[in-house]
């Protein structure tokens, strides 16, 4: 071989080697680039999240869907969004299902290192997270009944449940002239004697529910805004603003009184109702909650807007020609008396703490 001929290999090789020196760094820099991409789209989606929990933390402590709970709820989301993440260049606040799902959309540039000689000096980047507002599913009910082992009994006639019932023993429905829009479920099974019954659907088998217990944050709420009460309570007259919450330490015999906002009067014991004289009108709505006792409810007529709530004690409602515009959710629960009717549907439930969680 000639020397010129191996100087020209050496330049083809060196050519090659160039070239390939060239792709090589290419792919290195867009590994590089991709890789600081996913970095920033983890670190916006980070700051998406926590800004939409915090704007559903509004949406929850208010209990409500109005316009300017939004808005607040909007402010705290664009506040958190922008404080988490330094370069965002748009953010979105949207709200879902009756403005119990708020949506933060961010958007940004992503600079680029490699890409840059290409022309590609950023690449856009946008995302999206959601979170919900969400009731214990036994709030869900219009009727639930915890205990798996008391049977939930109805007796009497006329009933109208607009919602579901659920127990997590037997169902049993005596009378006649029953109405239950949704769900009638029982763990173990359903059992209905006499006629002129309308009811959704009939689910035996159904799935055990889980009894919630919020004692602890109804009492640190009750404890923040100096509305604790040592020994039993009796409630004749008067007006109680409940957005927040009062905590008696003892038992509560309730006759009267004029009851706004949307909160949970909750006793140690036992809670006793005359519901002629309670005014609650139907713009609130009050959760009286025994924590560890009973709850009887006496009385005909009118409208009870609110929530009765045992999760250790029975629940006892007797009379007849009541309304209930909320949720009876109890350990156990003993109804008897006709044309007593309890809507969840119209009137879900709003003066318990909620839950705000991530939309998957």
């Amino acid at each position: 071989m000639q020397p010129d001929d191996l100087s020209s290999e050496e330049g083809a090789t060196l050519v090659i080697v160039a070239l390939l020196m060239a792709v090589l760094l290419g792919f290195t820099g867009l590994v590089i680039d991709y890789g600081n991409y996913l970095n920033e789209k983890h670190k916006l989606l980070n700051a998406a999240e926590a800004a939409a929990l915090a704007g559903g933390q509004q949406l929850s402590d208010a209990v409500s869907t109005t316009a300017s709970t939004t808005t607040q709820a909007t402010a705290t989301a664009t506040e958190y969004a922008n404080y988490n993440y330094k370069n965002i260049n748009n953010i979105n606040v949207s709200f879902a299902n009756n403005n119990t799902i708020i949506y933060v959309t961010t958007t940004t540039n992503v600079n680029t290192y490699f890409m840059g000689l290409f022309g590609f000096n950023s690449i856009p980047l946008q995302v999206t997270a959601g979170a919900e507002i969400k009731t214990a599913n036994a709030f869900t009910y219009a009727i639930f009944s915890g205990s798996q082992l008391v049977d939930l009994s109805i007796t009497g006639g006329g009933w109208i449940v607009k919602g579901s019932i659920h127990t997590n023993n037997n169902l049993y429905l005596t009378g006649g002239g029953f109405t239950v829009t949704n769900n009638t479920e029982a763990v173990n099974h359903v059992t209905i004697t006499g006629g002129g019954y309308n009811i959704g659907t009939i689910m035996n088998n159904a799935t055990v529910i889980e009894m919630p217990d919020y004692s602890s944050q109804v009492a640190a709420a009750a404890t923040a805004a100096g509305q604790v009460y040592n020994g039993n309570m009796t409630i004749t007259t008067g007006s109680y603003c409940l957005n927040n919450p009062i905590y008696i330490k003892g038992n509560a015999n309730i006759t009267g009184g004029n009851f706004t906002g949307n909160g949970a009067i909750m006793a140690d014991g036992d809670i006793a109702i005359t519901g002629g004289g309670v005014n609650i009108t139907g713009t609130n709505q009050v959760c009286f909650y025994s924590q560890n006792g009973n709850i009887t409810f006496t009385g005909g007529g009118g409208t009870f807007y609110g929530v009765l709530y045992a999760p250790n004690g029975t629940i006892t409602i007797t009379g007849g020609g009541c309304n209930f515009d909320g949720s009876i959710v109890g350990n156990q629960v003993c109804l008897t008396g006709g044309a007593i009717n309890v809507d969840n549907t119209d009137f879900p439930v709003t003066s318990l703490p909620t839950t705000v969680s991530l939309v998957e």
